[in-house]
């Protein structure tokens, strides 16, 4: 039996078990084996992943869709619109708002924008299987974002040509392509279930290569990370790789359990690819078992999912089962009608080795039903076919030892030339042996001085090293030490910023009330010239100011809003008291802070905002200012913009104040990433991204 793996649309794959007959042989019952298992794609996420209704809008679009309309910066605009393409699974739908994101990058020269809007027109692209156009955007998108260092989405780009390698039968270059992408998301701040899904993939190739056992070694192992990080994407796909594999080694107890699972978990994340694909894997178990009436519903179901969703290949080998079917119990027509539907898929994608199986149906339906001029016709396009394959393997099978026996003959040729020239040294050495002693000495002499030198410059290498990893170790317990001072001082600052703040609001705070309290009562019961009465007011009002300005630097400190009620509201808070001030308008916009943050997390945010609206004040002169913070999952994304005066980002790089080092010096505690985007009379804009 010769097992065909063939890539699935949406970077899914779908592999086809197809036992090759002989021409004079008549199908047998379940003989011909088709099987379904998608590789696990990678959506950037902004590509987390896709979630929604196929043509239902949720609340969180609606949400969405608020802040799109308040939000005026142009990246976040594009983020927000691929968030919500996001939200759906086919690409009428979809296709809409990833043209909107990419016509305003393009208008905004915003580059990671246009990178991001290939990766996302890559979902559907690979679902309709355009593979062309696909690494087109790959190769554009790759360009755009290694200057960038956009790992997260180079990762994605690297994912989908391993993709497209794979569905070609390139499995070598497929690995080292997800390698490429592994590398890549290794380095940006993802879920755990990143490296797991790509692990997945892998996984997929070794069932390609139809190395079963080491698929289920490496599979097994996959599921069970992925259920500790809660993967639930990640597992339900591996454990459609792994009943495939049972599958195909004829374990059917145990295929029929991971595919339950398998499908378990599509109906919980409402992934109809999975569903389909999972269904018809079903269906071929009570297809092998000899329960047509459960295998025809299977397949039917999933056909239906499949037409739904533009999926042709997972329609096409649904077609073929239900083919078979009909031609098991002699429903000649039927069978054959069906079998032409597949057949026109085939031929309309160029699945060559597919065709090979319809062909070979058709000609046993028409030889079945009596008409073996027409089964001949079919039954010489079968062996047409397989022969242009065939000769296609061959090539490149020649080409290959072509290229192997090349390099072994210039090896050989090498080998000789070296012998020929050892046998020439011996001769010379014999004949002129007295006469070369001395020389044979000289160069003794001149080997230990060699080997001497050599000895001293590895000696004098490995002191070097030796001193190269003392010197990292000391770097390295410097920033630990850095780390640590920072982690200290921030602390510290927090507890003596809340010492400060409770013993002025409680101390002198009260001091000052209970002495404005006595004036008051004294200015009461005491008769004074007007003239006194007017300065002794005064003062009461100079001691009004001064309680107000006291109480206001208390709460800057460590405001009593974030203690009790958290970050949303503290913020919230401070927001409008600047709001009250003037001098700007402000508007705060949060999405998913419902739950609270770590305190120690809350505050560390509420500073760096504090710090970055005291900037905007300070320096900008912006009349209108965007504090915006959202929470999807584990992700946080902190915005702050304002339509100021500007300025050069390159001065950051010597920028000394206090300000921006406490902020930088704060995201780098939380661990995450600090983008600053500005130019002169052009306003500024702050991104902070970290997991929480």
């Amino acid at each position: 039996m010769q097992v065909i793996f063939i890539p699935e649309k949406g970077g899914f794959a779908k592999e086809a078990c197809v036992e090759l007959k002989k021409v004079e042989n008549l199908p047998k019952k379940h003989s011909d084996h088709h099987m379904r298992s998608f590789s696990i794609w990678l959506l950037l996420l902004v590509h987390l992943g896709v979630r929604g209704s196929f043509a239902q809008t949720s609340p969180k679009q609606d949400s969405l869709l608020a802040i799109l309309a308040k939000t005026p910066s142009d990246s976040a605009k594009v983020q927000l619109l691929l968030d919500i393409a996001k939200l759906y699974h086919t690409a009428p739908e979809a296709r809409p708002w990833i043209d909107k994101a990419m016509a305003l990058s393009r208008t905004a020269n915003y580059q990671l924008g246009i990178a991001n809007c290939l990766t996302n027109y890559n979902n559907y692209l690979y679902i309709e299987g355009k593979y062309d156009e696909v690494l087109k955007n790959c190769a554009i998108g790759i360009r755009i974002a290694r200057p960038l260092k956009a790992h997260k989405t180079l990762g994605v780009l690297y994912n989908y040509i391993a993709n497209i390698h794979n569905a070609k039968g390139e499995q070598r270059q497929a690995l080292a392509a997800y390698q490429n992408a592994l590398n890549e998301i290794n380095q940006a701040v993802v879920p755990a279930f990143f490296p797991i899904t790509i692990e997945g993939n892998i996984v997929k190739l070794y069932i390609d290569l139809r190395e079963y056992k080491k698929a289920l070694t490496y599979g097994l192992q996959a599921i069970e990370q992925a259920e500790k990080t809660g993967s639930t994407d990640a597992a339900g796909y591996i454990s459609q790789h792994v009943g495939t594999a049972y599958l195909v080694l004829k374990q059917i107890p145990r295929s029929r359990f991971y595919f339950e699972k398998s499908l378990k978990i599509a109906h919980q994340t409402n992934d109809p690819h999975l569903i389909a694909s999972v269904l018809s894997n079903l269906g071929e178990i009570y297809s092998q078992e000899g329960n047509a009436p459960k295998a025809l519903a299977y397949y039917d179901q999933s056909l239906r999912i499949a037409r739904a969703n533009q999926d042709s290949e997972i329609e096409m080998w649904n077609l073929h089962g239900i083919a078979q079917e009909h031609y098991w119990k002699k429903e000649w027509q039927q069978a054959y009608d069906v079998t032409q539907q597949a057949r026109q898929i085939a031929e309309k994608n160029q699945y060559k080795e597919y065709l090979t199986n319809f062909y070979l149906l058709l000609s046993d339906i028409e030889i079945g039903r009596g008409r073996l001029r027409e089964g001949d016709a079919w039954r010489q396009k079968w062996h047409d076919l397989r022969t242009s394959i065939s000769n296609e393997t061959v090539l490149r099978a020649t080409q290959e030892l072509e290229t192997r026996y090349q390099t072994a003959k210039k090896i050989a040729q090498i080998n000789v030339l070296q012998q020929e020239q050892q046998i020439q040294q011996l001769s010379l050495r014999q004949k002129n042996l007295l006469i070369y002693s001395l020389a044979v000495l000289l160069v003794l002499a001149g080997v230990l001085g060699f080997l001497y030198y050599r000895y001293a410059r590895q000696k004098q290498r490995l002191a070097q090293q030796e001193n190269q990893l003392n010197e990292q170790k000391i770097i390295q317990l410097e920033q630990e030490k850095q780390l640590s001072a920072v982690d200290g001082m921030l602390r510290g600052q927090e507890e003596e910023r809340s010492r400060l703040a409770r013993d002025l609001h409680d101390g002198l705070g009260g001091m000052l009330s209970g002495i404005k309290s006595s004036l008051t009562g004294m200015s009461g019961n005491q008769i004074i010239p007007e003239e006194s009465a007017l300065a002794f007011g005064r003062v009461i009002d100079t001691l009004d100011s001064s309680i107000q300005e006291l109480r206001r630097v208390a709460r800057n400190m460590m405001p009593e809003a974030l203690v009790r009620f958290g970050l949303k509201d503290a913020l919230q808070d401070y927001v409008d008291y600047l709001n009250r001030s003037g001098g700007q308008a402000i508007d705060y916009q949060t999405f998913g802070l419902d739950e609270r943050l770590p305190q120690a997390t809350e505050i560390i945010i509420f500073r760096i905002v504090q710090e970055l609206l005291n900037n905007v004040q300070k320096h900008a002169n912006a009349t209108q200012t965007l504090v915006q913070l959202i929470r999807d999952g584990s992700r946080f994304n902190l915005t702050v913009e304002d339509n100021g005066k500007g300025f050069d980002t390159s001065q950051l790089a010597n920028e000394q104040g206090i300000g921006w080092l406490n902020i930088q010096s704060r995201v780098d505690y939380l661990n995450g990433t600090l983008d600053v985007t500005s130019a002169p009379g052009k306003g500024t804009s702050v991104t902070i991204e970290f997991i929480v």
